[in-house]
C-alpha cells in the first residue's frame, strides 16, 4: 500500500502518515499556489528557489 510520511524529530516529535499518499499534481499545485505571494514580492529578475525564503502554506491551518 502507498502512503506518504512525514517525521519531525524534535520536541515534540512528530510522525504523520497518510494512507494512499497525496496525488502528486495536487501537491505540485499547492506549492505553486503557496509561492505566489512571495514571487509577486519579489524584485525583478531569474530568481531560483535559493534567491526565496522558504515556503509555507499560505493559509491559516485551523487546529482540532
Amino acid at each position: 500500500e502507498s502512503q506518504e510520511r512525514i517525521q519531525i524529530n524534535g520536541t515534540p516529535a512528530y510522525d504523520l502518515i497518510i494512507p494512499g499518499g497525496i496525488n502528486g499534481d495536487i501537491a505540485t499545485c499547492a506549492v505553486i499556489a503557496n509561492a505566489i505571494p512571495i514571487v509577486a514580492s519579489a524584485a525583478p529578475g531569474l530568481r531560483t528557489m535559493i534567491d526565496i525564503p522558504p515556503l509555507s502554506c499560505a493559509q491559516e491551518i485551523p487546529e482540532g
